[in-house]
């Protein structure tokens, strides 16, 4: 699955790690575990309103800060010893309410 942030750039969720497309430069860069990312098997992704990036994977959540050219500027991962309560996190698990949780 893909979305686009609030700059343009094009994200995608993949089984090889995640794809992004800058606006910018008209270039794929693939962001993978080992960039930090919790797994490179993809189930979910979601920009939030700060424009951060939420990634469902097979072994929790990681979420991405990015600038508006959209670096990544930090990788958070949420897994079962952050508690996260289950493993598998895929398209239903990755969620933004109104209030912005």
């Amino acid at each position: 699955s893909g979305t686009e942030d609030k700059n343009g750039n094009i994200w995608i969720a993949t089984f090889g790690g995640l794809l992004r497309f800058s606006k910018e430069t008209q270039k794929f860069t693939l962001i993978t575990e080992m960039d930090g990312i919790l797994s490179n098997n993809l189930y979910a992704i979601l920009v939030d309103r700060n424009n951060q990036i939420w990634l469902g994977t097979q072994v929790g959540i990681t979420r991405l800060s990015i600038d508006v050219k959209g670096t990544i500027l930090k990788i958070r991962n949420y897994d079962k010893n952050s508690g996260f309560a289950g493993l598998e996190a895929n398209e239903k698990a990755i969620y933004e309410d109104k209030a912005g949780n």
